[in-house]
């Protein structure tokens, strides 16, 4: 928590002033996070504080909240096109990245408790920059970081607008964005040295290296050329959560006999198994598993209100 305080004391996040007269602040809360690698294993502790920001007005505390999000499969897509021409396929983040940027809109908020100023006990957070949790903070931090690529020299690409593209006399490269997850394509190192050089001079960036872990999938590029994705560890904590460790498994993603059954043909129900909450959360498993987007999940669904033990 203090380091998380140090940061945003570092990043100017708000000036402490005398609440205005008619205006509500809003609150704030700690959040705590675990991060995991690719292997599910914890690597960091993490606090953050993030603002209440469904208590925001629209038309007083914000205005537009749009910001774009890179797909996956347009990452699965570069890292395709990177790999069949023998490039560079790196990835970092941005720290810190929504402290960032400026907020636009006047925000009031309660001091975080166990951090007040002497002599400043009856004064307020007056935010300047995107803290974690407001509404509008998606969109301050990627109008910001797309101004600091402009400036860098990338240009920002007409069918996707979280896919950029810079020509330096080192070489051509291709930066995907996710939020602060970025994906770096360099045509060489020299490249990729000089990117990350310019990006330094805008942001603190974390390197992790030749892409392993990204979007909660994991990433093995072989020698050979060949690309293999992987979500073991998010299956894993599936099976835990729902109790499922022991289940049994199956060479097919479903059954090869007639998979609806009539009202009163469906026996055995199970209605202690939250069904609808263990689909939902299956979804990401269609980035590595297309077959589920295609037809299994569609079919569950459908049976999801008559869900027995045999078909879900």
């Amino acid at each position: 928590m203090k380091e998380e305080m140090e940061s945003l004391r570092e990043h100017n996040v708000w000036t402490m002033e005398e609440l205005p007269k008619g205006v509500k602040p809003i609150k704030c809360k700690w959040v705590f996070q675990k991060k995991t690698n690719a292997l599910g294993e914890v690597v960091r502790y993490k606090a953050r504080l993030v603002a209440k920001g469904y208590s925001q007005q629209e038309g007083v505390d914000y205005e537009d909240l749009y910001s774009p999000v890179s797909s996956f499969e347009i990452v699965r897509i570069l890292i395709a096109v990177g790999v069949s021409m023998k490039w560079k396929i790196d990835q970092f983040d941005v720290k810190n990245a929504y402290l960032h940027a400026r907020l636009n809109e006047v925000i009031y908020m309660e001091p975080p408790e166990g951090f007040l100023l002497r002599g400043k006990e009856n004064m307020y957070c007056r935010l300047s920059k995107s803290l974690y949790g407001l509404k509008q903070s998606g969109r301050c931090w990627n109008e910001h970081l797309n101004a600091c690529l402009n400036k860098i020299g990338f240009q920002r690409n007409p069918m996707d607008p979280c896919v950029y593209t810079l020509t330096l006399d080192e070489g051509r490269l291709i930066l995907c964005v996710y939020v602060d997850d970025m994906l770096l394509i360099s045509e060489n190192d020299n490249a990729r040295e000089k990117a990350k050089q310019l990006l330094n001079e805008h942001f603190e960036c974390k390197y992790i290296g030749k892409v392993s872990h990204l979007l909660g999938v994991k990433f093995n590029l072989g020698n050979d050329g060949s690309v293999t994705l992987s979500q073991q560890a998010y299956i894993q904590r599936l099976l835990q959560r729902f109790h499922l460790e022991d289940a049994k498994g199956a060479t097919t993603p479903m059954e090869m006999r007639p998979f609806f059954l009539e009202k009163d043909e469906a026996e055995d129900t199970n209605a202690n198994m939250p069904y609808k909450e263990l689909i939902a959360v299956s979804c990401p498993e269609n980035q590595t598993r297309h077959f589920l987007r295609c037809w299994k999940t569609c079919a569950v669904l459908q049976q999801i209100h008559n869900a027995t033990l045999e078909f879900g």
